[in-house]
């Protein structure tokens, strides 16, 4: 996609979880939000779990980027 000739759109196209937040409130794609995709992948490949997933024995849904977050901000990355 030609990020600086993509025109707004009125849907937003793409698989929930690996969207920029950006996206979803502007619809305009940049080259960040290829960026952002791309780190998902790579987030969702280390950590061995998926971008938005239910809670074990939950009906709380987890998003991946703040779980990890959390665990930063409690300097226990590395204990997961």
């Amino acid at each position: 996609m030609d990020h600086d000739k993509s025109p707004l759109c009125t849907l937003t196209a793409g698989t929930m979880g690996y969207l920029v937040p950006e996206y979803l409130q502007y619809g305009k794609a940049t080259d960040k939000t290829d960026v952002f995709s791309y780190g998902m992948v790579v987030l969702e490949l280390c950590c061995a779990r998926r971008p938005i997933e239910r809670e074990p024995g939950g009906h709380k849904m987890t998003n991946l980027v703040a779980w990890v977050w959390e665990l930063h901000s409690k300097s226990a990355i590395c204990d997961q």
